[in-house]
């Protein structure tokens, strides 16, 4: 006789636990379901499997019953606390990615409202600034001074998108590329030939929706340590491609590239150094941090760099009408 003893988990059957050969009573044999006397194999006359066969171990029907109830008792206690640990641990990292995502959470709100008091303490009287910059473009333009009037009003331009307040905290692609290209223009004309750059958008990105002041910082971290720290200056592309489901918007730089232990840095947070470097540093992070808040976790910043090559930025945004949260 051959022993199978199924192993099931809330009625699913996963295997078996096999065991055998053992020898019961031929009445006892006689009691169970057995094939026809032609199908059986006669072994009686080869003596090596008729020596083997009087070495097994004679026992009782019962308690051949009596131990398959005991294997399968032992068997499935144990595959179901497996399972019920494996469910815990499921549980428990399931716990871990919602405190996550409530951590990311309140950082942001906290960011936002940050910004905004800070944004209110700027905003003595935004059309009194406006009227004097105004003021000082017309006075370029009647004395000849081009470059000046072009450089003012750009500024003007900037000001007035920093200054601005969507209730949703959110802008078209189309607004916020013309924003990075007026902060280009100006450093444009502060370092002349050593910056060239280009922006290059697709026209069907062009009304997507992105959260408010998300790209500048990411341009301004490479004019800062891509293009300011070499005598020859160097190259910014940006570029917006919309795909079929996203929009992928690339930050290029031919610079010295970022060491990775920077970047994680940069990212999480944690990275501090001195004067302007340090701020570009928080806004990096603090623009992942919202693309994550508005888009979910897989649409945070991606950073790639090269030494003494550059340096890749990618940001995907979904292509919706308004941000994935509503906000």
């Amino acid at each position: 006789m051959d022993l199978a003893v199924p192993i099931m988990v809330k009625g699913n059957y996963l295997g078996a636990i096999l065991a055998g050969q053992i020898k019961i009573g031929e009445e006892e044999m006689k009691a169970l379901p057995m094939r026809t006397s032609h199908e059986l194999t006669d072994f009686s006359r080869d003596s090596e499997i008729m020596q083997l066969y009087n070495r097994v171990t004679q026992t009782t029907l019962d308690q051949v019953r009596a131990s398959a109830d005991l294997l399968y008792m032992i068997a499935n206690y144990l595959v179901e606390k497996q399972m019920i640990h494996i469910i815990q641990e499921e549980l428990h990292n399931k716990n871990l990615e919602l405190m996550e995502e409530v951590k990311l959470r309140s950082e942001v709100e906290a960011s936002l409202k940050e910004a905004d008091l800070k944004a209110l303490q700027a905003q003595i009287n935004p059309h009194f600034l406006f009227n004097v910059l105004n003021t000082i473009g017309r006075l370029a333009l009647l004395e000849g001074a081009d470059k000046t009037q072009e450089m003012i009003y750009a500024f003007s331009d900037m000001m007035r998108y920093t200054l601005k307040k969507e209730k949703n905290n959110v802008v078209t692609l189309k607004e916020e590329m013309e924003h990075v290209q007026n902060y280009l223009a100006i450093q444009k004309m502060r370092l002349g030939n050593r910056l060239d750059y280009s922006v290059k958008i697709d026209q069907e990105a062009e009304d997507i929706f992105c959260p408010f002041m998300t790209i500048q910082p990411f341009v301004e971290n490479a004019i800062i340590h891509a293009i300011e720290p070499n005598a020859k200056g160097g190259k910014v592309r940006i570029i917006a491609k919309a795909n079929k489901e996203i929009v992928e918007l690339k930050i290029l730089d031919d610079g010295v590239g970022i060491p990775k232990d920077r970047i994680d840095k940069i990212l999480d947070g944690s990275y501090e150094s001195g004067g302007q470097e340090k701020n570009t540093g928080i806004g990096i992070n603090n623009a992942n941090k919202r693309l994550m808040y508005y888009y979910g976790v897989d649409y945070g910043v991606d950073i790639q760099s090269v030494p003494e090559e550059g340096t890749e930025i990618t940001i995907n945004i979904p292509r919706k009408s308004t941000t994935g949260r509503g906000l």
